[in-house]
């Protein structure tokens, strides 16, 4: 949190790490190497701020391309 009680914004990709790491066990099961990928990019639309008062955060991702 910073002095305004938001969640700074270098903190948002880490909750995209660990909903990436989510997915990638629900969508090709516990076998997988975690390693053997590279994440060439990663985009964040920041359209709100989350605060302290916010609570839960749910975090969403798509596979836009394999390749």
């Amino acid at each position: 949190m910073d002095a305004s009680r938001h969640v700074e914004h270098p903190v948002y990709p880490t909750y995209l790490e660990g909903a990436r790491y989510e997915w990638f066990l629900a969508a090709l099961g516990n076998g997988l190497l975690l390693n053997d990928f590279v994440l060439a990019r990663c985009a964040v639309d920041y359209r709100s701020p989350i605060t302290q008062a916010d609570g839960e955060v749910e975090v969403s991702l798509r596979v836009t391309r394999v390749g």
